[in-house]
């Protein structure tokens, strides 16, 4: 994760190819600290799932 000197939030994450063996694929997203003050606002806390 990286966040630049606007605020922006780069997340990366390389994972295994499904489809291609011994590969794996990067995939990034980047939110603007406007788009988190979006997402930050519209979270409610929610109970704790449980598994049983």
């Amino acid at each position: 994760m990286q966040i630049d000197e606007n605020g922006d939030v780069t997340v990366s994450i390389i994972a295994d190819d499904i489809y291609s063996k011994n590969s794996t694929q990067r995939y990034q997203i980047t939110l603007t600290e406007a788009e988190i003050s979006i997402l930050a606002r519209g979270v409610r806390p929610q109970k704790a799932l449980t598994v049983g």
